[in-house]
């Protein structure tokens, strides 16, 4: 079911963004996080969380997070990837 698989994926990006992010809350999935304080090179450690999390199952580029600065443009792309593949 896709809205499980999306809530999954929400569940886990939501993690991995407060571990770098702490003022991030899960309402806010469409803020770009980098004017929550994340930048470059924190954006590169939760781009290596957030592979990690998901076992490697897809590769997520350096620049995953410069182009998908929100919850819910990672979660959409990450879900297309995970369709795409599985």
């Amino acid at each position: 079911n896709k809205v499980e698989r999306l809530e999954f994926v929400q569940k886990i990006l939501s993690k991995a963004i407060k571990d770098l992010v702490p003022n991030f809350v899960d309402n806010e999935k469409d803020t770009n996080l980098f004017t929550l304080g994340l930048d470059s090179l924190s954006s590169i450690e939760l781009r290596n969380h957030i592979q990690n999390s998901l076992k490697n199952s897809i590769m997520l580029s350096p620049t995953f997070v410069l182009n998908h600065p929100s919850l819910s443009s990672m979660s959409d792309f990450i879900l297309g990837q995970l369709d795409h593949k599985y």
